[in-house]
């Protein structure tokens, strides 16, 4: 959306995925799930090694903050991280279970335009059915 297209005084909310810490090798990062199944449909011949090595995302929050706040002349008055409490260990298996499949939801609701416009359609369902089982 253009920022002409914004009603003026008009509010927006951003619904991102990104990660707290902007060192990409200092925490562990559920997109590192994603590389196994795309690694294998390059074994099988469906996507290519040269393609898989141009796909890159930026995930920094810092960086989108500071797009947000830069030229795109919109004025971020509050930002809300919510994280989710993955060592609290009293949470019971069930809840464990229902995490990963909404952890699997979530990545498929935001790779799979993503992927798409890089790899095509060739990957979509197999790539990430393999991801999901792996969370």
């Amino acid at each position: 959306m253009r920022s002409k297209e914004i009603i003026p005084q008009g509010r927006m909310v951003l619904t991102v995925i990104a990660r707290k810490n902007p060192n990409p090798y200092d925490e562990g990062d559920r997109l590192e799930l994603l590389a196994k199944p795309l690694l294998d449909l390059v074994a099988q011949g469906v996507i290519k090694e040269a393609d898989v090595d141009s796909f890159n995302l930026h995930l920094a929050m810092q960086k989108l903050l500071s797009l947000l706040r830069g030229k795109y002349l919109l004025k971020l008055t509050s930002y809300k991280f919510s994280t989710e409490q993955l060592r609290n260990k009293h949470l019971g298996f069930n809840f464990y279970i229902k995490m990963g499949k909404n952890i699997a939801n979530t990545m498929r609701a935001i790779l799979e335009p993503i992927l798409y416009c890089h790899f095509g359609d060739a990957i979509i369902e197999e790539g990430l059915e393999q991801m999901q089982q792996i969370l």
